[in-house]
């Protein structure tokens, strides 16, 4: 067994070549030069010989200030000025390296912040891992449960122009890492400005786990041959699970928090100043608030980012949104000039398209309803259907960016542009959303964009079946090589499920409608499968270990039939037992279960009701096979049950997702409602319905459900 060496930070001095044994909480050493020293006012904190002076906080300063003139300054309104300063010359394994990158001709220097921190300087198409964590494991260990916030002052000449705006501009990514030397957490900003801009503060949040391993131990490497089997390739798993780590080069060894600076798309970017604070409610402001008093816009800086950042955070409804009359890198979007100049710019770019173009049908029927806006040129919403009807190709039926399709532009696009109802369903009346639609005729290229979907599910090399979708699903060959066929993503099997729906929902042709409809029962079923977790949570891709993000399971089950009560003829009820039991109660068994269903619904009715009227207020009981799966629940069952899980796990509700259908359901069922697990049997009490304080008679029904929501016609039972 080979040993190898530790290199361990503790603040400045670097011990190298010995295995330690004390604890993870001891002190480091006193003498410090990097311990940051703040001014009695608090308005100056110097490190060594650089000095941070918060201009704003002098009493000249702040006269001279409005407070909508922080959003000129700092993302969000969000101000560093009781956070702790990391100076880049701590984070080299040498001070000296650390000249290569600093610029000393740059300084920060504006009305709010003066600086004498170095700048550091990237140049071209370059990527920075610091040598050295910004915050080691003794200090993690006493910040375990808590969220971290850093600053970081940018500045960009000319830069991030050589790529797509999410992946060109200027970055910082953070990568936490335990005492083992595991990639735990990677979190990287969602900040996303370009071009030439002055200095301006931005912050990025991550969160330190509470069961982070923070005991420093030797790490003892094995050989393939004594863990038992071949190394696994970290590198591939972290590509199948998010493109964009893959990108990021080897980090250092040992454990800490790790920062990487990125620009990747050209040009000058310069960062300064770097700080963290804990945060926490007094020093936070709820997202209702992150909104510029100026431009109502929520992007991190209102003055000088590209459209889509604007939306990309949310709306503020109570703001008015000048934002939409431009700024200093867009012109204005009301007027049908600004328009075409925009979206002959955003054509080129899948972010523009899938975040800033597919909004904008949205925004100008809004802004119609609720004046928060000028209002917008006449024939404005007509121009801007030309204009996406002449981007899509007419040949895949897909939208996309650059002359390349795109799944996920095609589901913004045809979610926020071609839907002009809700869905039909078989017990809701549907609804006219002509926000989301602006054309007269509906989703164009139907029997094009059909085909372009089915053909692009992969299919299980041994079987041949087909199971779902990838995230490279209509990109060039050579992105996501060796695993564009092997992987299937939530996100994309979610995006196409969206537009079959909208396919089935639109199309007058019943053979489109028919293969729409079966696709999406396929992908729900693979979802259930291969996405969906033992208690109910899921994964991101059908090969990953682990549950991350609440995202796109919500809207994906919302856009299926699962939860639609779809009486079939031709299924007949398995064979039941129904008696009455002493003290006011009933039984109902389960003789036959040897069948697709896999629950029992019971409902009980007035009388005089008619049995196509059930729904699910009427029911008293549910006999449900088994929850441990969707596939074997009541559907139901299963919507409780993920509902739950996802409330505990995330704070998500479907009302919060979006899903007001699956909301309803959810709403609609019985609080006193009866249920047994194992398909066996189930006793409930008999209910009772009082009119005058009189027992108003009842008639039960049963009816036998698949997991998908087919039910047997309802089976008069206690007659």
């Amino acid at each position: 067994m080979k040993t190898t060496t530790l290199i361990i930070s503790v603040g400045l001095f670097v011990l190298q070549g010995v295995i330690f044994t004390f604890s993870a909480q001891e002190a480091p050493p006193s003498e410090n030069k990097w311990q940051p020293s703040f001014s009695a006012d608090g308005t100056t904190v110097t490190v060594d010989s650089w000095t941070a002076e918060n201009l704003w906080m002098r009493k000249r300063g702040a006269a001279a200030l409005k407070n909508s003139d922080f959003w000129r300054f700092f993302m969000h309104g969000f101000r560093d000025h009781k956070a702790t300063p990391i100076a880049w010359r701590q984070l080299f394994a040498d001070e000296k390296d650390a000249e290569a990158w600093i610029d000393p001709t740059q300084t920060l220097n504006n009305t709010v912040k003066n600086s004498t921190f170095p700048a550091l300087l990237l140049e071209g198409q370059k990527t920075l891992v610091l040598p050295k964590p910004v915050l080691d494991i003794p200090a993690l260990a006493t910040l375990k449960g808590r969220t971290l916030r850093f600053f970081i002052w940018l500045k960009g000449e000319n830069c991030g122009q050589d790529r797509t705006l999410w992946d060109g501009a200027p970055s910082l990514t953070l990568s936490l890492k335990d005492s083992l030397n595991n990639l735990i957490i990677t979190e990287s900003s969602l900040f996303k400005t370009r071009g030439t801009f002055p200095w301006f503060c931005y912050h990025l949040e991550i969160e330190i786990p509470t069961l982070l391993n923070t005991t420093l131990i030797e790490k003892k490497a094995e050989t393939a041959e004594e863990a038992g089997g071949a190394p696994l390739d970290l590198n591939l798993m972290v590509a199948m699970l998010d493109p964009a780590q893959a990108a990021i080069p080897r980090l250092p060894d040992g454990g800490g928090l790790y920062m990487t600076l990125s620009n990747l798309g050209g040009g000058k970017d310069w960062f300064s100043t770097l700080s963290w604070e804990i945060a926490d409610k007094a020093n936070s402001l709820p997202q209702s608030e992150w909104a510029d008093p100026v431009t109502g816009s929520r992007a991190p800086n209102p003055d000088y980012d590209e459209f889509p950042m604007h939306l990309f955070f949310g709306i503020e409804p109570e703001k008015s949104w000048t934002f939409l009359t431009g700024n200093r890198v867009y012109k204005d979007l009301t007027t049908i000039n600004g328009l075409e100049q925009y979206l002959k710019f955003a054509a080129k770019d899948w972010f523009h398209m899938q975040y800033g173009v597919a909004k904008l049908g949205y925004l100008q029927a809004t802004i119609a309803v609720l004046k928060q806006a000028s209002t917008f040129e006449s024939g404005w919403r007509e121009a801007l259907c030309k204009q996406l009807l002449a981007l899509q190709n007419p040949t895949t039926g897909l939208w996309g960016a650059g002359g390349t399709d795109n799944l996920m532009v095609t589901h913004a696009i045809v979610t926020n542009c071609f839907s002009p109802k809700t869905l039909p369903r078989s017990d809701r009346a549907q609804e006219e959303t002509p926000w989301l639609n602006v054309s007269k005729n509906g989703l164009p290229n139907i029997g094009a964009l059909l085909n372009s979907l089915l053909g692009a599910r992969l299919k299980d090399p041994a079987s041949g079946k087909l199971k779902a979708w990838n995230r490279f699903a209509f990109q060039p060959e050579y992105l996501g090589a060796g695993q564009r066929d092997k992987v299937c993503d939530l996100g994309a099997t979610s995006a196409a499920v969206q537009i079959l729906a909208q396919i089935a929902a639109q199309t007058i042709i019943s053979s489109e409608k028919e293969m729409a409809l079966n696709a999406i029962r396929d992908a729900w079923e693979y979802s259930m499968t291969n996405f969906v977790t033992p208690n109910y949570l899921w994964k991101q891709d059908d090969l990953s270990l682990s549950v991350t993000s609440p995202a796109f399971m919500m809207p994906l089950l919302e856009a299926t039939q699962w939860l639609e009560p779809r009486i079939s003829k031709d299924l007949s009820a398995p064979a039941t037992e129904a008696t009455e039991l002493p003290g006011n109660k009933y039984r109902v068994r389960w003789n036959d279960k040897k069948t697709s269903f896999v629950s029992l619904r019971i409902y009980a009715v007035p009388a005089e009701t008619a049995p196509e009227k059930l729904t699910e207020k009427h029911l008293v009981a549910i006999l449900n096979r088994s929850n441990r799966s969707p596939l074997t629940a009541d559907p139901l069952c299963g919507l409780q049950t993920f509902a739950a899980t996802a409330q505990r796990r995330w704070g998500i509700t479907p009302q919060s997702e979006g899903a007001d259908y699956i909301a309803e359901k959810l709403a609609a069922i019985p609080k006193d409602l009866t249920l047994a697990e194992g398909g066996a049997e189930i006793i409930f009490p008999i209910p009772q319905i009082l009119e005058n304080e009189t027992p108003i008679p009842l008639k039960y029904y049963l009816s036998a459900v698949t997991a998908y929501g087919e039910m047997t016609p309802p089976k008069q039972i206690f007659e």
